[in-house]
């Protein structure tokens, strides 16, 4: 969002045309703790920080929310999408013991995977659906971008009464509940409309580990060990991590707090394993607070961070380990995301998704293999006197809310034409884009392949060096891309940063959704191998040309024409497919959807 407003005073846009808030959670670098991180944040970028995390997902609440990218959410143009599958999962039983709600998105995705779910709808149905409290909701509907779907969905249900009720809008409850059986309740036979259902039992349901590099590689916790011990995994856990925006809510916080105090009454002060908190909100911060359970946890050897992404979104300035040199080491961690070096920017950290109370629970032993439902844990240095965790007890939600600190800063309404934003030119952190230039007849032709993308990836920040090179030798490039291109980072700069540095197209088996239309809004072409085992046949040193591609060429539904000339001189010609739509075009024909908003929707010629 920061990006994309960046961009808008690039162009020259004086004020956004839709109420617009700002979140600065993924600018706040963790390591100390919240207090000295948000001061050491305030001072990094000059700027005044706001440390409010979204964990009220709208679906929790029966909303249907869909992620897009910041462009898309600011620029008030009309917003589309293909019209979606629904995937119904059906939910029967009741969780027990130290099975949670993040077991049940853990246990989806290894059904899904990351990509089962792309084009589609996920709604949770049935009973079960009925014995999961708001915030426990959240959870799932958090991490179901894991599986690559559009959004999820609960029904509405007494639990999103009680949560509406404890943040003071028990009024929007009660009109609720008053349209429960006429509109807020399934009809009859609605199952039999879903395009594919899946059904998990929540009485059989068993907690899981899901990694490393990936949340949809699966684990089930009675599997785990034999995992681990086939693998080559560090089998040291070197930092546990609770919180982030997944599970973070007052339940989650006090399942963690239940576990210390279990281990303190056995003996153990402290877990072999450092581990951070990250509260959910400025709400929830303050509410632990005042029960006592955040000191309880830093008296424990926790680190209670900001209420920010922290390293759940790289902002992690890690110390113990060794990132530069890319140090072999396992983490574990409640967040949503796991893939490579999205916690600390160090390719070799093995990182777990899993439920706060089992990061919490095998950071006392510190051993990946560690399971607490069978396993006990020695209580003193000759490890003649054991202790065994029992399952975690914890209220739904807290008997009130505590407000804590407001920081929202409110839009300035006043006539803001004379305002002047002035960026430092000696910073290194920001600097006023240059607007692209026109597309040439010839732009797409002769282009280097910067990389072929073996896996996951979404942008160019380790070879930025080789793009700049190419960029100032005059030479175009673009990008081989494999299945789901952009997953874990289809936010503005994976998309800004290739053409910025020169780059003309993304060229892929396919792409994730948002990441898709960010490519488009920035005038690099995001295309796919109509046939895919061309992906193959592309070889270093190649050379490619985009045919069809200028005037007007281009056209919905049509083919475009790749030409591949190889190192040895041999040609090879392939079908590409695009999903621009007739009115996208005209994002091209401005060099951007921005330019396209600012002259022509604005009136403007800036």
């Amino acid at each position: 969002m920061h990006m994309a407003l960046l961009q808008f005073i690039s162009a020259g846009l004086p004020r956004v045309k839709v109420p617009t808030s700002v979140h600065s959670d993924h600018l706040i670098v963790a390591e100390y703790g919240a207090k000295k991180d948000l001061e050491r944040a305030a001072g990094d970028h000059r700027e005044v920080v706001c440390s409010l995390v979204q964990t009220r997902i709208p679906p929790t609440l029966g909303v249907l929310g869909i992620g897009v990218g910041g462009s898309d959410a600011t620029d008030g143009m009309p917003w589309e999408l293909v019209c979606p599958k629904v995937l119904g999962v059906r939910l029967t039983g009741r969780l027990s013991r130290w099975a949670s709600s993040k077991d049940i998105i853990c246990k989806l995705a290894g059904i899904l995977t990351v990509c089962g779910g792309k084009g589609k709808v996920v709604e949770f149905f049935g009973p079960g659906a009925e014995t999961l409290g708001a915030t426990a909701m959240a959870t799932v509907c958090n991490m179901s971008s894991e599986v690559g779907s559009i959004p999820c969905i609960f029904p509405y249900s007494q639990a999103m009464a009680r949560y509406l009720t404890a943040t003071k809008r028990g009024n929007i409850a009660r009109y609720a509940d008053g349209f429960i059986e006429t509109l807020l309740t399934a009809d009859h036979g609605s199952e039999n409309y879903y395009d594919e259902i899946i059904e998990i039992d929540l009485s059989t349901l068993e907690p899981h580990n899901n990694g490393p590099f990936t949340p949809d590689l699966s684990h089930p916790l009675s599997q785990f060990k034999t995992r681990v011990q086939e693998s080559s995994w560090p089998s040291q856990i070197s930092r546990s991590m609770v919180g982030s925006c997944t599970n973070s809510s007052y339940e989650d916080l006090e399942k963690v707090y239940d576990l210390v105090q279990q281990a303190k009454k056995a003996g153990i002060d402290r877990p072999r394993t450092p581990f951070l908190v990250s509260p959910g909100s400025e709400e929830i911060r303050a509410t632990a607070e005042e029960s006592g359970i955040l000191q309880s946890l830093r008296e424990a050897g926790a680190v209670v961070l900001s209420n920010s992404c922290g390293p759940c979104a790289v902002q992690w300035d890690r110390k113990d380990v060794d990132v530069a040199g890319a140090e072999n080491n396992s983490a574990i961690s409640s967040f949503n995301r796991n893939f490579t070096g999205h916690h600390d920017g160090n390719p070799a950290t093995h990182s777990f998704v899993t439920s706060p109370e089992i990061a919490t629970a095998v950071a006392y032993p510190g051993e990946l293999s560690s399971n607490p439902i069978p396993d006990a844990i020695p209580t003193d240095k000759s490890g003649t006197s054991h202790f065994r965790f029992t399952p975690p007890v914890a209220n739904e939600l807290p008997e009130g809310f505590i407000a804590g600190s407001d920081l929202f800063q409110p839009p300035v309404l006043e006539d803001t034409s004379d305002y002047k934003i002035a960026i430092d030119e000696g910073s290194d952190r920001l600097e006023l884009l240059t607007p692209f230039e026109p597309w040439k007849p010839d732009q797409a032709e002769n282009m280097e392949v910067l990389v072929k993308v073996s896996g996951k990836y979404s942008t160019i920040k380790f070879i930025h060096k080789a793009a700049r090179t190419m960029k100032n030798a005059g030479i175009r490039w673009c990008i081989i891309g494999d299945n789901n291109y952009g997953e874990g980072n289809s936010r503005e700069h994976a998309a800004l940063e290739p053409r910025f540095l020169g780059g003309v197209a993304v060229i892929a088996k396919s792409f994730v959704r948002i990441h898709e239309t960010n490519l488009k809004k920035r005038e690099m072409f995001p295309l796919t191998f109509t046939d895919p085992s061309d992906y193959d046949r592309i070889q270093e040193g190649g050379v490619i040309s985009l045919l069809d591609v200028d005037g007007d060429a281009l056209q919905p539904e049509k083919q475009v024409t790749m030409k591949v000339v190889n190192e040895d001189g041999t040609e090879w010609t392939a079908q590409l497919n695009h999903s621009y739509h007739e009115h996208q075009f005209a994002w091209l024909r401005a060099v951007s959807a921005l330019n396209h908003v600012t002259k022509t929707i604005l009136g403007s010629t800036a």
